[in-house]
């Protein structure tokens, strides 16, 4: 089995390549990498190198988000194959976080559910369980995503900074206490903030859901952290969701939580570490 990997190339490429080793088993690891991949764009055509010890694996596609896609699937399932992985995993070669937005895609080009979730089987060889729980919820979805006003929006405010990384993690992150433009950051994200509330009065928008994930949201200062939510709240009525992601118990405090019931946060995403109870 292998465990660490290490990419350069193209950053869209290596968004798909982080979540394909993920999906292998692998994470990032610029030290002592077993797995080295080396990818260029020359004339629309993507180039991977995939090399493990002395076996050397090469693929080729489209610059575009397709082609993108095509090295991804072909990359687990050589990846598996090298690992002795059983060939056909329950989510097949389809990757991500948000399973059930290529599926409202293809609602939407295939006009229902049944039609959507054959094509993802096709395409990515999804196991017939997991295509009836991806469909599933699909259906329980749809109600939800007809509101068709175009002056309701969600806003996401992002803060791309850990102090660990987890090691599932195939996300772009930093680690604060190493960050030495912490004040320039909150600044800017001020900044920020300020233009989306101009944006939202100057259109009439209403911000129906308003998420503040990361990173970690909650490894800012406890100061900072209460400035930041203090100008979002200017974005969000009364009546409207407003999460913060507390999924690190180690950066969350009394003080926080007091600050996000003080500001409006009516909901925090939590998301466990790890499937074992101990």
């Amino acid at each position: 089995m292998v465990n660490g990997y290490l990419y350069t190339g193209p950053l869209p490429l290596g968004s798909v390549v982080a979540h394909n080793c993920g999906a292998a088993g692998l994470f990032s690891d610029k030290v002592h990498p077993e797995v080295i991949l080396e990818a260029h764009e020359v004339e629309g055509l993507y180039t991977l190198t995939v090399t493990i010890g002395d076996s050397v694996q090469i693929f080729e596609g489209p610059v575009s988000s397709m082609g993108r896609r095509q090295i991804g699937q072909a990359l687990l399932r050589y990846l598996r194959e090298y690992q002795g992985l059983p060939a056909e995993a329950p989510w097949g070669t389809m990757v991500g976080v948000r399973p059930t937005k290529l599926l409202h895609k293809y609602i939407d080009t295939y006009g229902s559910v049944h039609a959507a979730t054959r094509h993802i089987r096709d395409e990515f060889s999804v196991s017939m369980e997991k295509l009836a729980t991806l469909g599933a919820i699909g259906e329980y979805q749809r109600p939800f995503l007809s509101d068709t006003d175009d002056k309701k929006v969600s806003l996401y405010c992002g803060i791309p900074f850990c102090d660990t990384r987890c090691v599932y993690c195939s996300f772009p992150y930093g680690l604060y206490q190493d960050y030495v433009g912490k004040s320039q950051f909150l600044r800017a994200l001020n900044r920020d903030i300020e233009d989306m509330k101009s944006i939202v009065d100057s259109y009439g928008l209403t911000v129906d859901t308003l998420y503040m994930g990361g990173g970690t949201p909650t490894v800012l200062e406890d100061e900072d952290f209460h400035q930041v939510l203090k100008q979002l709240s200017l974005l969000v009525s009364e009546g409207h969701e407003f999460t913060v992601e507390a999924g690190r118990p180690d950066s969350v405090n009394p003080i926080k939580l007091r600050s996000m019931l003080e500001l409006g946060v009516n909901r925090i995403s939590i998301n466990p570490q790890t499937m074992q109870d101990d």
